[in-house]
């Protein structure tokens, strides 16, 4: 054994320092690495140089607290590629640095822990890893095979190979409160198995930070860039899991933005955690970018893009193959931070800190970011918002939701707001998917308070729109809505196309010049009457529509389709095309420039808009269709119905003038109106005025049954057309244009002169004709109906209630038709042999009066009824009663 006085000085100097400061870097002799301690931790030297690169190997690299590890490399050095290969996890809670601007590779494939006070200093980037190896053109870097010197090479990396079970990679450092950061313009990676921020920050000014959670047997591309490097993931398919917990921060904001890249399977941001990207400067910002499998967002996480400056912000584009799941902190906070404070006023960037989202902002003179999410599934929960704002004299920009099954909006938004005395404009919010369905006051929402130009919204769903339930007391019905107030600028339209759209329980589609809010009486109801013009409404449901539902406890809100003015600007058009149009329970389609709100009436200046359906069918069942105007004009109804209009139980088309403005033009084409009898008001059509004009009723139709022109009054339980004027005003006109010929009347004339008298086989069809009361009857013709009124019937036979018997056929004539050949010298007599009828021994009477069901089915009565409104023929004589 040497003597102590002959040790070499830095052995003894080593074991003079506490072991936690410097035992945790060593050294596994497989390259020419050295350690020497220091006053601070430990200094690497040394290892193998090939041209700019530099290669060290560790048996263990772990840094504790108020340590550092220092490479002190020579400044010409551009990467230092370090592996850690005795297999035990690197704990980093210190200081990791090195000279000059060289970019430092770690890979330890058992894991890496950086703690609270982790921190790097470093003129370059930083890329750590739990991959087995780096992959260089002419060989790897390895950290798990020691049998093979290690490779020395001066070419790049081109990749990372990771074999079986990657190490996970955890985040907790706060250090500085910029935890994990490098320097202007370099990049920070962490790529391996799980990748975990607990709380951890990862900082960038203008460099990128890329954070990927790769599963076992997995190569990960690695490309030199004029910069730096990029990661490629085109030949993957299998990922780990992602996760930002307990108020983790990834930042790459600043005069210079960096852009985010986040890949994994499941990638989670939850516990107030948050990937921003705040651009400081006049540089375009870079974008927020989430591959994964599986994304979920809650508690009050978001990913954010702000411009603060001329620069524009960075887009967000989320590549989701699964779903999107984001959840919010509940309705309430939500309804206050996103509706409550828009409508006074006080709705701003620090609004958007309490939410739990998506969001892209501008709050300077750049253009805020576009948002665009890929996805199979979208769903939006407790007060979630996918949100774009102007705040200043920036523009909005694009949000684009791709969902090829689904998106669900439940108690959540999707805003793109203009905030109060802001002069950008907003942008389209464009929804593509196979079914949209929003509930509990889930809302869709363009609103704008400044100069500028509101954005559109445009959904195209392919099979379904579903609006249902809205929460009782909440300040908006569930519902898609555009406005405009407080500013001057014109509201975006919206634009739906799908099969079919169902708005029910209160739920509304609305475009908005002006604003109704308040409580739950009208004294507490605010009105904002400063608004710019209304946007249009413009739906294509190639199905059907139904708008069904009334919401007593809730201000008693019905589900309405409408457009209005409370404003001086003109209210948007409602242009809607669908199969079937079911309109019921007190539901609505209305233009209007007043409000009825329950004792209080709003009133606007402006022009109402104007209503042009074109449906198939239009079904009204305590339903209205109306264009009301208290002011200026407007107020037009065009309806182009192939088949027929049916109304019942007290529904309305109305075109009406209240005060001295004039009713509006309300124009109907189809092929049959069919009113029931009703109650009340009974159902009626209008383009009355109270002390104005009356407007015109234009209606063309094959025939109007159940309701006519004539005077009106409350409760009269008629049904009516009218164009009148109440006080001092001129009646409008009402113009109905049908057939020369009445196709009911005509059936009846043609149905009596075309049965001979060959045909019947008794001489009176009133009486029976022997002892057993039995008549017999022979029907020529499909139904006794001719295909047209004008044309004959042929003697195509029918089936009835009753016995065929065709042992009498030979007493048909069957050289009638003949006889009526100069009725229709056209006419083809049908090959079919007419057939006699017998009944089934009961009596027959004679029908003398009808019963409607609740159904709509009408049967006849061998009596007369109260509510028969066709004339009962007289009987002849000899006919009993």
């Amino acid at each position: 054994m040497k003597p102590l006085s002959s040790l070499p000085f830095s052995v003894f100097f080593t074991l003079a320092l506490p072991i936690s400061a410097v035992a945790q870097v060593t050294v596994d002799n497989t390259t020419s690495t050295t350690i020497t301690p220091t006053d601070t931790g430990v200094q690497i030297d040394n290892g193998n140089r090939a041209g700019d690169n530099l290669f060290h190997s560790f048996d263990q690299f772990s840094i504790p607290t108020g340590s550092e590890a220092f490479f002190n490399n020579a400044n010409e050095i551009a990467n230092i590629f370090s592996r850690v290969t005795g297999g035990n996890i690197s704990n980093i809670n210190g200081l990791i640095r090195a000279n000059g601007s060289a970019n430092l590779f770690l890979i330890n494939p058992a894991g890496i822990i950086f703690g609270e006070g982790a921190s790097l200093q470093l003129g370059g980037s930083f890329y750590g890893s739990t991959a087995d190896s780096i992959i260089f053109p002419d060989g790897e870097f390895s950290a798990t095979d020691l049998d093979n010197p290690p490779l020395i090479t001066v070419n790049a990396p081109i990749g990372l190979n990771f074999r079986d079970e990657p190490g996970n990679i955890i985040n907790r450092s706060v250090a500085n409160n910029r935890g994990l950061s490098v320097a202007e313009n370099q990049n920070m990676a962490l790529i391996g198995g799980d990748i975990k921020l607990e709380g951890g920050i990862i900082t960038t000014s203008g460099g990128n930070i890329e954070l990927a959670s790769i599963a076992e047997n997995s190569v990960v591309g690695l490309e030199e860039t004029d910069t730096n490097f990029s990661f490629q993931y085109d030949e993957l398919s299998n990922f780990g899991n992602l996760e930002l917990s307990q108020g983790s921060l990834i930042n790459a904001g600043g005069e210079n933005t960096g852009s985010v890249n986040l890949q994994g399977n499941q990638v989670s941001l939850i516990d107030n955690s948050r990937i921003t990207s705040e651009n400081s400067g006049s540089q375009p910002g870079k974008d927020i970018t989430v591959n994964a499998f599986q994304l979920l967002i809650e508690n009050n996480s978001q990913i954010i893009t702000t411009t603060i400056n001329d620069g524009n912000a960075g887009n967000i584009n989320l590549n989701v193959e699964d779903s999107i799941e984001i959840v919010g902190t509940g309705f309430p906070q939500f309804e206050e931070i996103f509706v409550r404070s828009q409508l006074s006023q006080q709705f701003n960037l620090e609004s958007l800190n309490s939410g739990t989202g998506i969001f892209s902002v501008t709050n300077g003179l750049g253009t805020a970011g576009a948002s665009t999410l890929n996805t199979t599934n979208l769903k939006l929960q407790q007060g979630a918002v996918i949100g774009g704002g102007v705040f200043g004299g920036g523009n909005a920009e694009k949000l684009t939701i791709n969902a090829t099954e689904s998106v669900e909006i439940d108690s959540s938004g999707i805003f793109n707001s203009l905030a109060f005395n802001s002069t950008g404009n907003g942008e389209t919010s464009e929804i593509n998917t196979m079914n949209l369905t929003m509930k509990n006051s889930g809302i869709i929402t363009s609103s704008h308070q400044g100069a500028g130009t509101g954005g559109n919204i445009v959904i195209n769903a392919v099979e379904e729109v579903n609006l249902l339930e809205t929460l009782p007391g909440s300040l908006s019905p569930t519902g898609i809505f555009t406005s405009s107030f407080f500013g001057n600028g014109k509201t975006g339209n919206i634009e739906i196309e799908t099969q079919k759209l169902s708005i029910f329980d209160g739920s509304q589609i609305a475009s908005s010049s002006g604003a109704v809010f308040g409580g739950e009486t009208p004294i507490d109801i605010n009105i904002i009457d400063i608004g710019g013009p209304g946007g249009d409404i413009n739906i294509i449901a190639f199905d059907s529509i139904h708008l069904s539902g009334f919401r007593p406890d809730n201000n008693n809100l019905s589900s309405v389709i409408t457009s209005s003015t409370l404003t001086d600007s003109d209210a948007g058009d409602i242009n809607i095309q669908t199969g079937n149009l079911m309109v019921s329970n007190d539901g609505g389609i209305s233009a209007a420039n007043r409000i009825d709100l329950g004792g209080i009436i709003a009133i606007g200046s402006g022009n109402a808009g104007s209503l042009e359906i074109t449906a198939d069918s239009i079904q009204l069942e305590r339903g209205g269709i109306s264009a009301a105007t208290e002011a200026g004009s407007g107020g037009n109804i065009d309806l182009v119905v192939t088949e027929n209009i049916t109304l019942r139980d007290n529904s309305l088309i109305s075109a009406r003038a209240f005060n001295e403005a004039d009713g509006g033009n309300l124009n109907i084409d189809t092929e049959f109106i069919l009113a029931y009898p009703s109650r009340g008001d009974g159902n009626d059509i209008l383009a009355s005025a109270q002390q104005g004009q009356g407007g015109t009723i234009r209606i063309r139709a094959e025939s109007l049954l159940g309701i006519q022109e004539r005077a009106i009054f409350e409760n009269n339980n008629t049904n009516d057309i009218n164009a009148s004027s109440g006080i001092n005003g001129l009646d409008g006109t009402v113009s109905i244009e049908t057939p020369e010929t009445n196709s009911l009347q005509e059936i009846l004339e043609l149905s009596s002169n075309l049965v001979l008298a060959d045909i019947v086989t008794t001489s009176n069809s009133c009486s029976p004709s022997d002892t057993e009361g039995i008549s017999s009857l022979v029907v020529e013709g499909k139904g006794g109906i001719p295909a047209k009124p004008s044309e004959l019937f042929t003697a195509d036979a029918i089936i009835i209630d009753g016995e065929l018997d065709t042992s009498n056929s030979s007493q048909i004539n069957h050289n009638r038709h003949s006889n009526n050949s100069h009725l229709n010298p056209n006419h083809n007599p049908s090959k079919i042999e007419p057939v006699t009828y017998k009944d089934n021994g009961e009596p027959v009477y004679l029908a003398k009066g009808l019963i409607k069901q609740e159904d709509g089915s009408v049967i006849l009565t061998a009596y007369p009824t109260a509510d028969t409104q066709s004339r009962t023929p007289e009987n002849p004589d000899g006919c009993s009663q």
